[in-house]
């Protein structure tokens, strides 16, 4: 009775600490990317069991195991599942393979099949946690769809997967919860909100802050075996950059991101020009009907704006939505002195530019690089009209 208690009273931890971070936005990565130790910044808190911090060892040991009432033929996908979760944390470490490719990231997954899992309720928790000591994480499917899967992160334990998927399910949306829930207990946390009364500053309509698109977002961009986003792949490496190589919390180390107060966590200097670039049409639709705060017409270091990107990225579909956007300028220059029309007639996207110069804009005179007035040039113009 005790043992039941006290897992119930983890449960609950992780509700808050967890479901709650990973839900509302905890990808202070791949992903406006924000973990958990910065989302947990002050609490006094170490994930000393996340598995971002055991990547020197040559191998994890993986545990799995399936509720009481899987099927047979359910149970028979387990070398599917494996797979999937070698090429998942593979995916995940990726990143950090090239970033460092001197270094000996784990590769080697060893799997552990484990006693049938006989529901929360009748949990030994004492019992349970001597079959997860010596492994790295565990998974558990639970062959039912009643519930979001869920990473139970607690300190001091190895960090624990269920995954609520319906036996008929195809393998590429559980490939998609197994993705999502790796990059939780490797250290990622979620960029979106579920709970009721935490609005959005920007970007899509469930995510927190101006965060972009992302498998930590709450959606699959692409079907398997995993795949990253480009927050993806830039909260990975900074959170590897913030473990082993002392990067401060609030450093977003890559110049195209800005650290973020409200999230504690990063996100795109520019998010409709960093979705242009990396995302896909659909994430680019939400933005824009999501978020009417969005500068349509704004330009990053090199002077492009979103418009500039898509026809960079031979993207009709991406185009014609950015064209039907009431503020929509077309006729700005970028560093190189081209509107993405011109730009369009350079790669030969001539279907792109005849979209464009249609565009009432275009009639315009061409908008020009903004001069760089300092306050000396400024004060001078000043004294010269007195």
């Amino acid at each position: 009775m005790q043992g039941q208690k006290r897992f119930q009273t983890i449960r609950t931890f992780f509700m808050l600490a967890v479901v709650c971070g990973l839900f509302f936005n905890v990808t202070y990565s791949t992903q406006g990317f924000i973990t958990y130790e910065r989302y947990l910044v002050g609490a006094e808190v170490e994930w000393d069991h996340i598995l971002l911090r055991k990547i020197d060892k040559p191998r994890w040991t993986i545990g799995y195991r399936f509720a009481e009432g899987c099927s047979d033929a359910f149970r028979q996908r387990e070398d599917k599942f494996k797979e999937m979760i070698t090429d998942i944390l593979r995916a995940w470490l990726q990143p950090i393979r090239e970033l460092h490719p001197e270094r000996a990231i784990t590769d080697d997954f060893h799997f552990v099949r484990q006693k049938d899992f006989k529901g929360f309720d009748k949990v030994d928790r004492r019992e349970d946690r001597q079959t997860v000591r010596g492994l790295e994480t565990r998974v558990t499917f639970l062959c039912r769809g009643d519930m979001n899967s869920f990473a139970l992160v607690v300190d001091g334990e190895p960090p624990e997967i269920y995954i609520h998927r319906r036996e008929n399910d195809a393998d590429h949306a559980i490939a998609y919860d197994l993705s999502h829930e790796l990059g939780h207990v490797l250290g990622m946390a979620d960029t979106y909100i579920t709970n009721e009364g935490m609005n959005s500053t920007g970007g899509m309509d469930w995510t927190v802050g101006k965060q972009p698109g992302s498998l930590m977002a709450g959606f699959s961009l692409a079907e398997p075996p995993a795949y990253l986003s480009e927050d993806d792949i830039k909260g990975i490496i900074w959170y590897y950059k913030y473990l082993y190589e002392d990067l401060p919390a609030d450093d977003c180390f890559f110049p195209d991101y800005v650290y973020e107060e409200e999230t504690r966590g990063c996100r795109p200097k520019y998010p409709l020009i960093f979705e242009v670039k990396h995302g896909v049409p659909f994430t680019v639709n939400w933005f824009l009907r999501d978020d009417p705060t969005f500068d349509v017409n704004a330009r990053d270091a090199s002077k492009m704006t979103a418009l500039h990107y898509a026809v960079l990225r031979d993207s009709r579909e991406i185009v014609e939505r950015l064209l039907q956007h009431a503020n929509i300028q077309v006729n700005i220059l970028d560093k190189h002195g081209r509107t993405p029309a011109k730009l369009a007639r350079e790669l030969q996207h001539v279907d792109l530019a005849a979209l464009i110069e249609a565009h009432p804009s275009a009639k315009l005179p061409p908008q020009p690089v903004e001069r760089a007035w300092t306050l000396a040039t400024t004060w001078g113009a000043v004294k010269r009209k007195r």
